[in-house]
Protein backbone atom coordinates (compact mmCIF):
# COMPACT_ATOMS: atom_id res chain seq x y z
CA UNK A 1 0.00 0.00 0.00
CA UNK A 2 1.34 3.40 -0.96
CA UNK A 3 1.29 6.43 1.31
CA UNK A 4 -1.32 8.09 -0.88
CA UNK A 5 -3.64 5.09 -0.65
CA UNK A 6 -3.23 5.06 3.13
CA UNK A 7 -4.22 8.74 3.25
CA UNK A 8 -7.38 8.03 1.27
CA UNK A 9 -8.30 5.08 3.50
CA UNK A 10 -7.75 7.20 6.62
CA UNK A 11 -9.97 9.85 5.08
CA UNK A 12 -12.76 7.31 4.56
CA UNK A 13 -12.44 6.20 8.18
CA UNK A 14 -12.80 9.81 9.36
CA UNK A 15 -15.72 10.61 7.06
CA UNK A 16 -17.68 7.37 7.49
CA UNK A 17 -18.66 6.38 11.02
CA UNK A 18 -21.79 5.11 12.84
CA UNK A 19 -24.15 7.74 14.28
CA UNK A 20 -27.09 7.14 16.60
CA UNK A 21 -29.97 9.48 15.84
CA UNK A 22 -29.85 12.94 14.30
CA UNK A 23 -26.32 14.31 14.62
CA UNK A 24 -27.33 17.79 15.87
CA UNK A 25 -28.83 16.69 19.23
CA UNK A 26 -26.18 13.99 19.44
CA UNK A 27 -23.50 16.69 19.26
CA UNK A 28 -25.19 18.45 22.17
CA UNK A 29 -25.29 15.22 24.17
CA UNK A 30 -21.62 14.59 23.37
CA UNK A 31 -20.52 18.02 24.61
CA UNK A 32 -22.53 17.64 27.84
CA UNK A 33 -21.20 14.12 28.42
CA UNK A 34 -17.62 15.34 28.01
CA UNK A 35 -18.17 18.14 30.53
CA UNK A 36 -19.67 15.70 33.07
CA UNK A 37 -16.72 13.33 32.60
CA UNK A 38 -14.33 16.22 33.31
CA UNK A 39 -16.12 16.83 36.62
CA UNK A 40 -15.91 13.12 37.39
CA UNK A 41 -12.16 13.07 36.80
CA UNK A 42 -11.47 16.19 38.87
CA UNK A 43 -13.90 15.51 41.75
CA UNK A 44 -13.61 11.79 42.49
CA UNK A 45 -14.81 12.21 46.09
CA UNK A 46 -18.06 13.83 45.00
CA UNK A 47 -18.66 11.42 42.15
CA UNK A 48 -19.10 7.83 43.38
CA UNK A 49 -20.29 5.07 41.10
CA UNK A 50 -23.78 5.74 39.76
CA UNK A 51 -23.77 9.36 40.95
CA UNK A 52 -24.94 10.77 37.63
CA UNK A 53 -28.51 9.49 38.02
CA UNK A 54 -28.83 11.24 41.39
CA UNK A 55 -26.85 14.43 40.73
CA UNK A 56 -28.53 17.82 40.70
CA UNK A 57 -27.22 19.01 37.34
CA UNK A 58 -27.52 22.53 36.01
CA UNK A 59 -26.96 22.50 32.26
CA UNK A 60 -26.42 25.60 30.15
CA UNK A 61 -25.97 24.83 26.45
CA UNK A 62 -25.25 27.49 23.85
CA UNK A 63 -25.62 26.35 20.24
CA UNK A 64 -25.40 27.93 16.81
CA UNK A 65 -28.62 28.84 15.03
CA UNK A 66 -28.08 25.98 12.57
CA UNK A 67 -27.86 23.42 15.39
CA UNK A 68 -31.00 24.83 17.00
CA UNK A 69 -32.91 24.73 13.70
CA UNK A 70 -31.95 21.17 12.83
CA UNK A 71 -32.30 19.67 16.30
CA UNK A 72 -35.39 21.27 17.81
CA UNK A 73 -37.93 18.89 16.24
CA UNK A 74 -36.17 15.54 15.76
CA UNK A 75 -36.60 12.44 17.88
CA UNK A 76 -34.04 11.33 20.45
CA UNK A 77 -33.26 7.59 20.16
CA UNK A 78 -35.03 5.37 22.67
CA UNK A 79 -36.95 8.15 24.46
CA UNK A 80 -40.05 8.97 22.45
CA UNK A 81 -39.24 12.66 22.99
CA UNK A 82 -37.84 15.38 20.79
CA UNK A 83 -35.56 18.37 21.14
CA UNK A 84 -32.18 19.49 22.39
CA UNK A 85 -33.25 19.71 26.04
CA UNK A 86 -33.75 15.95 26.25
CA UNK A 87 -30.49 15.28 24.42
CA UNK A 88 -28.54 17.49 26.85
CA UNK A 89 -30.14 15.83 29.89
CA UNK A 90 -29.37 12.35 28.57
CA UNK A 91 -25.77 13.36 27.88
CA UNK A 92 -25.42 14.33 31.53
CA UNK A 93 -27.13 11.22 32.91
CA UNK A 94 -25.71 8.43 30.75
CA UNK A 95 -23.59 9.86 27.91
CA UNK A 96 -20.25 8.28 27.07
CA UNK A 97 -18.03 10.59 25.03
CA UNK A 98 -15.67 7.77 24.09
CA UNK A 99 -18.40 6.40 21.80
CA UNK A 100 -18.40 9.55 19.67
CA UNK A 101 -21.63 9.95 17.69
CA UNK A 102 -23.04 6.89 19.51
CA UNK A 103 -22.78 8.71 22.83
CA UNK A 104 -26.28 7.60 23.90
CA UNK A 105 -25.80 3.97 22.95
CA UNK A 106 -26.08 2.61 26.52
CA UNK A 107 -29.15 4.50 27.76
CA UNK A 108 -31.77 2.68 29.85
CA UNK A 109 -35.33 3.40 30.90
CA UNK A 110 -34.09 4.72 34.25
CA UNK A 111 -31.82 7.15 32.39
CA UNK A 112 -34.74 8.37 30.31
CA UNK A 113 -36.87 8.87 33.42
CA UNK A 114 -34.11 10.88 35.14
CA UNK A 115 -33.55 12.99 32.02
CA UNK A 116 -37.28 13.73 31.89
CA UNK A 117 -37.12 14.91 35.49
CA UNK A 118 -34.22 17.27 34.72
CA UNK A 119 -36.07 18.75 31.78
CA UNK A 120 -39.26 19.11 33.82
CA UNK A 121 -37.44 20.91 36.65
CA UNK A 122 -36.02 23.50 34.22
CA UNK A 123 -32.47 22.34 34.89
CA UNK A 124 -31.60 22.50 31.18
CA UNK A 125 -31.22 25.82 29.41
CA UNK A 126 -30.71 26.06 25.64
CA UNK A 127 -29.65 29.38 24.10
CA UNK A 128 -28.33 30.66 20.79
CA UNK A 129 -24.61 31.39 20.80
CA UNK A 130 -23.11 34.50 19.23
CA UNK A 131 -20.81 32.73 16.80
CA UNK A 132 -19.98 32.63 13.11
CA UNK A 133 -19.64 28.83 13.10
CA UNK A 134 -22.51 26.94 11.49
CA UNK A 135 -21.83 24.05 13.85
CA UNK A 136 -21.10 25.17 17.41
CA UNK A 137 -21.98 23.74 20.82
CA UNK A 138 -20.77 24.95 24.21
CA UNK A 139 -22.09 22.85 27.10
CA UNK A 140 -21.54 24.13 30.65
CA UNK A 141 -22.32 21.71 33.50
CA UNK A 142 -22.56 22.73 37.15
CA UNK A 143 -23.50 20.75 40.27
CA UNK A 144 -25.85 21.88 42.96
CA UNK A 145 -26.96 20.58 46.34
CA UNK A 146 -24.82 18.14 48.28
CA UNK A 147 -22.53 17.47 45.32
CA UNK A 148 -21.43 21.10 45.21
CA UNK A 149 -20.26 21.04 48.85
CA UNK A 150 -17.52 18.54 48.08
CA UNK A 151 -15.69 21.06 45.88
CA UNK A 152 -15.84 24.81 45.54
CA UNK A 153 -18.40 25.31 42.80
CA UNK A 154 -17.42 22.39 40.54
CA UNK A 155 -18.30 23.25 36.97
CA UNK A 156 -16.90 22.39 33.57
CA UNK A 157 -17.59 23.04 29.93
CA UNK A 158 -16.79 21.49 26.55
CA UNK A 159 -16.92 23.14 23.12
CA UNK A 160 -17.61 21.46 19.78
CA UNK A 161 -16.91 23.29 16.52
CA UNK A 162 -17.24 22.58 12.79
CA UNK A 163 -17.66 18.79 13.11
CA UNK A 164 -20.27 17.03 15.22
CA UNK A 165 -17.67 15.08 17.21
CA UNK A 166 -14.77 17.56 17.19
CA UNK A 167 -14.19 18.82 20.75
CA UNK A 168 -11.90 21.85 20.51
CA UNK A 169 -11.87 23.16 24.09
CA UNK A 170 -12.51 21.90 27.62
CA UNK A 171 -12.33 23.60 31.01
CA UNK A 172 -12.80 22.83 34.70
CA UNK A 173 -13.30 25.44 37.42
CA UNK A 174 -12.29 28.27 35.07
CA UNK A 175 -9.07 26.45 34.18
CA UNK A 176 -8.52 25.59 30.52
CA UNK A 177 -7.65 21.92 30.15
CA UNK A 178 -7.48 21.73 26.37
CA UNK A 179 -7.55 24.73 24.05
CA UNK A 180 -8.61 25.08 20.45
CA UNK A 181 -4.99 25.73 19.43
CA UNK A 182 -3.81 22.40 20.78
CA UNK A 183 -6.80 20.63 19.22
CA UNK A 184 -6.09 22.25 15.88
CA UNK A 185 -2.43 21.33 16.08
CA UNK A 186 -3.32 17.74 16.79
CA UNK A 187 -5.79 17.50 13.91
CA UNK A 188 -3.98 19.45 11.19
CA UNK A 189 -3.04 16.25 9.43
CA UNK A 190 -6.64 15.00 9.67
CA UNK A 191 -8.31 18.13 8.31
CA UNK A 192 -5.90 19.10 5.56
CA UNK A 193 -7.15 18.95 2.00
CA UNK A 194 -5.64 16.02 0.16
CA UNK A 195 -6.34 17.63 -3.20
CA UNK A 196 -8.28 14.59 -4.42
CA UNK A 197 -9.81 14.58 -7.87
CA UNK A 198 -12.73 12.51 -9.11
CA UNK A 199 -10.38 10.65 -11.46
CA UNK A 200 -8.00 9.78 -8.62
CA UNK A 201 -10.86 8.49 -6.47
CA UNK A 202 -12.10 6.40 -9.38
CA UNK A 203 -8.64 4.93 -9.99
CA UNK A 204 -8.23 4.18 -6.29
CA UNK A 205 -11.60 2.40 -6.15
CA UNK A 206 -10.61 0.22 -9.12
CA UNK A 207 -7.08 -0.74 -8.16
CA UNK A 208 -6.91 -0.65 -4.35
CA UNK A 209 -6.47 -3.93 -2.53
CA UNK A 210 -9.94 -5.30 -1.80
CA UNK A 211 -8.98 -6.21 1.78
CA UNK A 212 -8.10 -2.57 2.47
CA UNK A 213 -11.54 -1.26 1.50
CA UNK A 214 -13.74 -4.20 2.49
CA UNK A 215 -14.61 -2.45 5.76
CA UNK A 216 -16.83 0.00 3.87
CA UNK A 217 -19.45 -2.74 3.41
CA UNK A 218 -20.38 -2.33 7.08
CA UNK A 219 -22.66 0.54 6.11
CA UNK A 220 -24.75 -1.93 4.13
CA UNK A 221 -25.54 -3.85 7.31
CA UNK A 222 -26.33 -0.80 9.44
CA UNK A 223 -28.37 1.18 6.93
CA UNK A 224 -30.39 -1.78 5.69
CA UNK A 225 -31.28 -2.73 9.27
CA UNK A 226 -32.44 0.86 9.79
CA UNK A 227 -34.51 0.73 6.58
CA UNK A 228 -36.24 -2.48 7.66
CA UNK A 229 -36.97 -0.86 11.02
CA UNK A 230 -38.65 2.04 9.25
CA UNK A 231 -40.77 -0.31 7.15
CA UNK A 232 -41.89 -2.48 10.06
CA UNK A 233 -42.85 0.32 12.46
CA UNK A 234 -44.64 3.65 12.15
CA UNK A 235 -41.93 6.30 12.34
CA UNK A 236 -42.56 9.95 11.58
CA UNK A 237 -44.55 10.63 8.41
CA UNK A 238 -44.01 7.04 7.18
CA UNK A 239 -42.83 8.27 3.79
CA UNK A 240 -40.78 5.17 3.01
CA UNK A 241 -43.54 2.86 4.16
CA UNK A 242 -46.08 4.67 1.98
CA UNK A 243 -43.81 4.37 -1.06
CA UNK A 244 -43.30 0.65 -0.56
CA UNK A 245 -46.99 -0.08 0.08
CA UNK A 246 -48.09 1.86 -3.01
CA UNK A 247 -45.20 0.92 -5.25
CA UNK A 248 -47.20 -1.25 -7.62
CA UNK A 249 -50.09 1.17 -8.20
CA UNK A 250 -48.39 4.57 -8.00
CA UNK A 251 -44.62 4.50 -8.31
CA UNK A 252 -44.09 1.42 -10.44
CA UNK A 253 -42.36 -1.84 -9.63
CA UNK A 254 -38.81 -0.90 -10.59
CA UNK A 255 -35.44 -0.67 -8.90
CA UNK A 256 -35.54 3.12 -8.57
CA UNK A 257 -38.82 3.12 -6.63
CA UNK A 258 -37.62 0.24 -4.44
CA UNK A 259 -34.38 2.04 -3.54
CA UNK A 260 -36.29 5.30 -2.96
CA UNK A 261 -38.67 3.59 -0.52
CA UNK A 262 -35.85 1.89 1.38
CA UNK A 263 -33.88 5.13 1.69
CA UNK A 264 -36.90 7.12 2.89
CA UNK A 265 -37.78 4.40 5.41
CA UNK A 266 -34.29 4.52 6.90
CA UNK A 267 -34.47 8.30 7.19
CA UNK A 268 -37.94 8.10 8.79
CA UNK A 269 -36.67 5.74 11.48
CA UNK A 270 -33.50 7.71 12.17
CA UNK A 271 -35.15 11.12 12.48
CA UNK A 272 -38.04 9.82 14.62
CA UNK A 273 -35.88 8.28 17.35
CA UNK A 274 -34.93 4.74 16.36
CA UNK A 275 -32.27 3.15 18.56
CA UNK A 276 -30.46 1.69 15.54
CA UNK A 277 -27.42 3.59 14.25
CA UNK A 278 -26.89 4.82 10.71
CA UNK A 279 -23.57 4.91 8.91
CA UNK A 280 -23.03 8.66 8.59
CA UNK A 281 -21.03 10.48 5.95
CA UNK A 282 -19.23 13.74 6.82
CA UNK A 283 -21.20 13.98 10.06
CA UNK A 284 -24.59 13.59 8.38
CA UNK A 285 -26.62 10.44 8.89
CA UNK A 286 -29.07 11.22 6.08
CA UNK A 287 -26.17 11.82 3.72
CA UNK A 288 -24.84 8.41 4.64
CA UNK A 289 -28.25 6.83 4.12
CA UNK A 290 -28.44 8.18 0.57
CA UNK A 291 -25.75 5.65 -0.36
CA UNK A 292 -28.40 2.98 0.34
CA UNK A 293 -29.60 2.42 -3.27
CA UNK A 294 -26.60 0.18 -4.01
CA UNK A 295 -27.28 -2.30 -1.16
CA UNK A 296 -30.99 -1.99 -1.93
CA UNK A 297 -30.21 -3.23 -5.42
CA UNK A 298 -28.33 -6.17 -3.97
CA UNK A 299 -31.48 -7.15 -2.06
CA UNK A 300 -33.79 -6.72 -5.01
CA UNK A 301 -31.57 -8.73 -7.34
CA UNK A 302 -29.40 -11.47 -5.81
CA UNK A 303 -27.21 -11.48 -8.91
CA UNK A 304 -26.10 -7.93 -8.02
CA UNK A 305 -23.37 -8.48 -5.39
CA UNK A 306 -22.45 -5.79 -2.86
CA UNK A 307 -19.26 -4.25 -4.14
CA UNK A 308 -16.98 -2.25 -1.92
CA UNK A 309 -15.29 -0.68 -4.92
CA UNK A 310 -18.54 0.83 -6.14
CA UNK A 311 -19.15 2.42 -2.75
CA UNK A 312 -15.83 4.21 -2.33
CA UNK A 313 -16.58 7.13 -4.72
CA UNK A 314 -19.99 7.74 -3.15
CA UNK A 315 -18.35 8.23 0.25
CA UNK A 316 -15.58 10.71 -0.57
CA UNK A 317 -16.36 12.17 -4.01
CA UNK A 318 -18.15 15.12 -2.36
CA UNK A 319 -14.79 16.68 -1.50
CA UNK A 320 -13.48 17.28 -5.04
CA UNK A 321 -17.01 17.94 -6.29
CA UNK A 322 -17.39 20.72 -3.72
CA UNK A 323 -14.22 22.34 -5.03
CA UNK A 324 -15.41 21.88 -8.61
CA UNK A 325 -18.73 23.52 -7.77
CA UNK A 326 -17.02 26.64 -6.45
CA UNK A 327 -14.55 26.62 -9.30
CA UNK A 328 -17.36 25.98 -11.78
CA UNK A 329 -19.31 29.02 -10.64
CA UNK A 330 -16.26 31.16 -11.23
CA UNK A 331 -15.56 29.48 -14.58
CA UNK A 332 -19.14 29.92 -15.77
CA UNK A 333 -19.08 33.57 -14.79
CA UNK A 334 -15.79 34.11 -16.63
CA UNK A 335 -17.08 32.20 -19.64
CA UNK A 336 -20.16 34.40 -19.69
CA UNK A 337 -17.99 37.46 -19.75
CA UNK A 338 -15.92 35.95 -22.56
CA UNK A 339 -19.02 35.08 -24.60
CA UNK A 340 -20.39 38.57 -24.09
CA UNK A 341 -17.10 40.06 -25.26
CA UNK A 342 -17.00 37.76 -28.28
CA UNK A 343 -20.55 38.69 -29.19
CA UNK A 344 -19.73 42.37 -28.96
CA UNK A 345 -16.66 41.85 -31.13
CA UNK A 346 -18.57 39.83 -33.67
CA UNK A 347 -16.25 36.85 -33.22
CA UNK A 348 -17.06 33.20 -32.76
CA UNK A 349 -14.07 32.48 -30.49
CA UNK A 350 -14.81 33.56 -26.88
CA UNK A 351 -11.11 33.38 -26.02
CA UNK A 352 -10.06 35.85 -28.69
CA UNK A 353 -10.16 39.44 -27.54
CA UNK A 354 -10.83 42.68 -29.37
CA UNK A 355 -9.76 46.27 -28.96
CA UNK A 356 -12.65 48.21 -30.45
CA UNK A 357 -15.96 46.38 -30.57
CA UNK A 358 -18.25 47.28 -33.48
CA UNK A 359 -21.24 49.46 -32.63
CA UNK A 360 -24.42 47.60 -31.79
CA UNK A 361 -27.51 48.02 -33.89
CA UNK A 362 -30.25 49.77 -31.92
CA UNK A 363 -32.92 47.43 -30.61
CA UNK A 364 -36.41 48.02 -31.99
CA UNK A 365 -38.57 49.45 -29.25
CA UNK A 366 -42.07 48.14 -29.09
CA UNK A 367 -44.82 49.23 -26.77
CA UNK A 368 -47.54 47.15 -25.27
CA UNK A 369 -50.22 49.02 -27.24
CA UNK A 370 -48.58 48.15 -30.56
CA UNK A 371 -48.30 44.52 -29.58
CA UNK A 372 -51.92 44.27 -28.51
CA UNK A 373 -53.63 46.48 -31.13
CA UNK A 374 -53.52 45.89 -34.85
CA UNK A 375 -53.50 48.38 -37.73
CA UNK A 376 -57.29 48.35 -37.91
CA UNK A 377 -57.57 49.34 -34.26
CA UNK A 378 -58.76 45.94 -33.06
CA UNK A 379 -57.07 44.13 -30.18
CA UNK A 380 -54.85 41.30 -31.37
CA UNK A 381 -54.05 38.60 -28.84
CA UNK A 382 -54.92 38.54 -25.16
CA UNK A 383 -58.19 39.65 -23.63
CA UNK A 384 -60.03 42.73 -24.78
CA UNK A 385 -60.79 45.54 -22.36
CA UNK A 386 -64.51 44.81 -22.52
CA UNK A 387 -64.03 41.15 -21.67
CA UNK A 388 -61.69 42.10 -18.85
CA UNK A 389 -64.27 44.48 -17.40
CA UNK A 390 -66.98 41.82 -17.57
CA UNK A 391 -64.81 39.45 -15.56
CA UNK A 392 -64.18 42.12 -12.95
CA UNK A 393 -67.94 42.83 -12.73
CA UNK A 394 -68.65 39.17 -12.09
CA UNK A 395 -66.01 38.84 -9.40
CA UNK A 396 -66.31 42.18 -7.60
CA UNK A 397 -69.89 43.50 -7.19
CA UNK A 398 -68.76 46.53 -5.16
CA UNK A 399 -66.33 47.53 -7.88
CA UNK A 400 -69.20 47.16 -10.41
CA UNK A 401 -71.34 49.64 -8.55
CA UNK A 402 -68.51 52.13 -8.35
CA UNK A 403 -67.75 51.83 -12.06
CA UNK A 404 -71.38 52.39 -12.98
CA UNK A 405 -71.49 55.47 -10.74
CA UNK A 406 -68.51 56.92 -12.52
CA UNK A 407 -70.05 56.17 -15.94
CA UNK A 408 -73.16 58.28 -15.31
CA UNK A 409 -73.33 61.70 -16.97
CA UNK A 410 -72.40 64.62 -14.79
CA UNK A 411 -75.86 66.21 -15.02
CA UNK A 412 -77.56 62.97 -13.92
CA UNK A 413 -75.21 62.59 -10.96
CA UNK A 414 -76.01 66.15 -9.84
CA UNK A 415 -79.72 65.43 -10.03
Amino acid sequence: MTQREQQIIDLIHREVKPALGCTEPIAVALAVAKAVEIITENCPAACPEGWRREADFKLDVAVSANILKNGMGVGIPGTGMIGLHVAAALGAVCGDSSLGLEVLKNLTEDDVARARELVGSKAVNISVADTEHLLYVKATVALGGASASAEVDPHAYAVIEDNHDRIVETSFADRILMSSESAAAGSDSDNKDLGLTVKEIYEFALHADYKDIEFILEDRTLNLALAREGLEKDYGLKVGKAIRENQQEVFGDDLLSFAMGMTAAASDARMAGSTLPAMSNSGSGNQGITVLPHPAASIRDESFPPRARARVPSRIAHRPLRRLAVRGRRTNRAAGWARRGARDCGRADPVAGCDTPPPRAPRPRTTRSRLRRGADGRVRGGRSNRRHRKELHARHPVWRVRVRARARPAARRRA
